[in-house]
């Protein structure tokens, strides 16, 4: 038809074809189908199309292959997902985070910080005395301009995080606690970011010059190299 209205003869063939810069279904199959990874994470497209894209995925690859481990997630926005990795590293725990011999089966936070081949754990405050490596002091301030009414600021930030309105009095002691707060340095290095880490510990019997280590071994996660 045309614009007017009228209908005219279409002497040619007409072909639909689909052209997006994402993968397609078929595509997104095929791909998770030939790495066969242990998790999938949908994080772009609508809440109910990721959902339906979960579920097709979850029939068509687990019917084909009922024995795969696969596990598929759809977080919202600002949720956290944890991965297990099968990776064991073994790395040897330093400084203040040696003071207290940790049990099978503990969290140990700190830095991991790889070289050599090697892997140690130490507390941030003891990164520059126990490596070469540098740090420094991040402070960061951020203003956003938003000229719509404090009711409608209080909407867009409750979709996104849990919000709680304080009177004044109590606004101006938050204010004044997190100034305070905020002295303290936020350290950052070249090495790697701070982690959790389970840990499997052996007793280290050699007692060295800095302080006592302990031998452990490291339940999956990542260390980044010196």
């Amino acid at each position: 038809p045309t614009m007017s209205g009228n209908q005219l003869p279409m002497n040619m063939s007409v072909t639909n074809v689909s052209f997006v810069a994402h993968a397609d279904y078929r595509e997104t199959k095929d791909f998770v189908d030939l790495l066969r990874p242990k998790d999938v994470i949908l994080v772009h497209g609508e809440r109910d199309k990721m959902l339906i894209l979960k579920r097709d995925l979850t029939r068509d690859l687990l019917a084909a292959q009922p024995d795969l481990k696969l596990r598929i997630s759809t977080p919202e926005n600002t949720a956290t997902v944890r991965i297990e990795m099968s990776g064991r590293k073994v790395a040897r725990i330093i400084k203040s985070l040696a003071e207290t011999q940790p049990q099978d089966g503990d969290i140990v936070s700190g830095l991991m910080v790889h070289k050599d081949f090697k892997y140690t754990m130490l507390d941030p405050v003891d990164l520059v005395q126990a490596t070469n490596l540098p740090s420094w002091t991040v402070e960061q301030s951020l203003t956003v301009p938003f000229a719509l009414s404090d009711e409608m600021l209080v909407y867009f930030l409750r979709r996104v995080f849990d919000v709680t309105l304080l009177d004044p009095d109590e606004a101006a002691a938050a204010v004044k606690s997190a100034n305070l707060q905020s002295s303290s340095s936020l350290s950052s290095s070249s090495s790697a970011p701070q982690q959790q880490t389970k840990v499997k510990t052996e007793k280290n019997q050699d007692k060295k010059a800095n302080g006592d280590s302990s031998a452990m071994e490291v339940e999956g996660g990542a260390a980044a190299g010196a």
